[in-house]
């Protein structure tokens, strides 16, 4: 939907460059002051915005709460420390992995409430699990600030067209380097030797054999399809122990001209109170906690053109499942 630490030599950039699919033209700069705007409701304050750069993000929380100015700039001179800390975000030879470790194990929540308790201001501090869908009281402050400061260091970046602009310069390179991508071939199953992935079989029955494999779906999926016992039995338990976060149910449409004013944006409804952990199966109400309003193409005449959007918003797979038949 969107990305950020584009700005030449920033992360994102960086990797891009390196693997020869960085274009320019594929991308379409946000708004400045505002490329994610916040709604809360039953809230004194009803309004917040992220723009590009921490010295705008600081001042414009703290017109919204003056009385907490001062954690507030704490709190995001915090997390722009621990994100630049990273080695594989920053690039880091050097870093302080002791400090890098209990970041890593320091929850968003535990974090934010030694700045601040004014409920409403960390309501607004944890808007981003929206985007991860993980609970301020579980999520990792480490992986939380990169997450943050990407979109903060050099504001948002949207696509011109879709995402499938990107996508297509990684098949591009890969091709060119003598890649093939291969489409509608469902894995079933890994076969295994010497305690080694060999190959994997598809659904059509084709067998691809490789010195790696690199999985990306679930990891419990992983697990099923190459065997649960070809791994460590400390591995199995921490990855069928781990919850699973809640899911996302995505909305796609076509708005009409002008029923939104500008498609550099992203829209962002919280309702209520964002809870410290995960709710049960079941707990979260039928109008969801978080809702994201987002669209596709950025480049589009919001005044005299359709254009497509799309809502996203946390999902239990059991509210669709009388449906997976139908």
């Amino acid at each position: 939907h969107y990305v950020g630490a584009l700005a030449e030599k920033e992360p994102f950039w960086a990797l891009l460059n390196y693997l020869g699919t960085y274009d320019e033209s594929v991308f379409s700069r946000l708004d400045e002051d505002a490329f994610d705007t916040f709604y809360f409701q039953d809230q004194k304050v009803k309004e917040v915005s992220f723009g590009k750069g921490y010295e705008r993000v600081i001042n414009h929380f703290s017109e919204k709460f003056p009385e907490d100015a001062q954690g507030i700039k704490d709190f995001f001179t915090e997390l722009k420390k621990v994100a630049r800390n990273f080695p594989t975000y920053e690039f880091l030879v050097k870093y302080d992995q002791s400090f890098l470790l209990k970041t890593l194990e320091t929850s968003l929540k535990d974090v934010a409430t030694r700045f601040t308790q004014n409920p409403e201001l960390l309501n607004a501090l944890y808007t981003y699990c929206g985007l991860h869908g993980v609970m301020p009281g579980e999520v990792s402050f480490g992986l939380h600030s990169i997450i943050v400061d990407s979109l903060i260091r050099s504001g948002g970046y949207g696509f011109r067209g879709s995402g499938d602009a990107l996508v297509n310069q990684f098949v591009k390179q890969i091709e060119k380097l003598g890649g093939e991508i291969i489409l509608n071939e469902k894995a079933v199953k890994f076969e295994m030797q010497n305690g080694q992935i060999s190959s994997v079989v598809t659904r059509k029955g084709k067998v691809f054999e490789a010195k790696k494999f690199i999985f990306s779906g679930h990891p419990k999926d992983m697990l099923e399809l190459a065997g649960a016992e070809n791994f460590r039995k400390p591995y199995r338990q921490r990855i069928m122990n781990t919850p699973d976060s809640v899911g996302i149910l995505g909305l796609y449409g076509v708005a009409k001209p002008k029923s939104i004013k500008t498609a550099k944006t992203n829209f962002y409804q919280i309702n209520g109170m964002i809870p410290d952990t995960q709710p049960a199966d079941g707990s979260f109400s039928e109008k969801p906690m978080i809702s994201f309003l987002t669209f596709p193409d950025r480049e589009v005449d919001t005044e005299n053109q359709e254009f497509a959007y799309s809502i996203h918003a946390p999902q239990f797979y059991s509210w669709v499942e009388p449906w997976k038949d139908k």
